[in-house]
């Protein structure tokens, strides 16, 4: 059985840390690894992070950094890793016990894909589930992001495409990262079953990304010229134009 490697960036939200571990320790796939990325947090994540060490000795390693994102969290945590398969996951969400069991056999299984994700069970403010298409490139470049963040992936597919750009730190850095690696010719894979728990609260990182969706995608389309034609890039660009005029004024 093949290690994992569960990398979780943590920035305030040391309280829900070990709900997100004890989901990590229920796994089928009992090879796994947590390296916890303490992205400066004010509260008590590192007094959090050594009790959980105690209880799992040897399976959790603590990163602590100044803040940078959420990109750069994942990035210092995907550098640690010592499995060619490493798992996304935030804080304040959990995963169902198959989830690293199931998405391992899609990578093993399948040399090209490079990242396997699964539907989204919501808890908190919602409790419903959200369902993903097959996976599809050409949906993800031009209409949406059809892929959950919280996925496992390849550490060479990271690796080949730089890691996450760590500019992305208002929101869609998953997007931009996936389309980072469907350019460099990886594929990704949908289980459809709601494997991931993904907890919705009222002021989540998602929701604020959500209001600046134009610019955002504007970003995106800007990161990766040769993916989009010229009208889209001129409309990337008149997008973020505005927004600096809108932002000096």
């Amino acid at each position: 059985m093949e290690l994992i490697s569960v990398v979780i960036p943590c920035f305030g939200q040391a309280h829900y840390l070990q709900e997100s571990v004890t989901s990590i320790a229920a796994q089928t796939h009992g090879n796994w690894e947590i390296i916890i990325v303490n992205d400066g947090s004010l509260d008590n994540t590192t007094a959090v992070v050594q009790s959980l060490m105690k209880m799992h000795p040897d399976r959790i390693t603590l990163i602590e950094k100044s803040n940078g994102g959420l990109s750069s969290a994942r990035n210092a945590g995907i550098r640690l890793a010592r499995s060619e398969y490493v798992f996304l996951l935030d804080a304040d969400d959990r995963i169902q016990p198959t989830m690293l069991e199931k998405t391992s056999s899609i990578l093993d299984a399948n040399p090209r894909v490079g990242f396997a994700y699964t539907e989204i069970q919501h808890f908190g403010a919602r409790n419903d589930i959200y369902r993903l298409p097959d996976f599809d490139s050409a949906t993800l470049i031009s209409i949406d992001n059809i892929v959950c963040g919280h996925c496992l992936i390849r550490k060479s597919m990271w690796a080949s495409v730089g890691g996450h750009n760590e500019a992305m730190r208002e929101g869609y850095e998953d997007w931009d990262f996936w389309i980072s690696c469907v350019e460099a010719g990886w594929q990704g894979f949908c289980v459809h079953e709601p494997l991931l728990c993904y907890r919705k609260t009222a002021g989540g990182m998602l929701n604020s990304a959500n209001k600046k969706r134009e610019r955002l995608i504007a970003t995106i389309v800007m990161n990766h010229p040769n993916l989009y034609d010229s009208s889209t890039s001129s409309w990337a660009r008149e997008v973020i134009r505005k927004s600096v005029t809108h932002d000096a004024a």
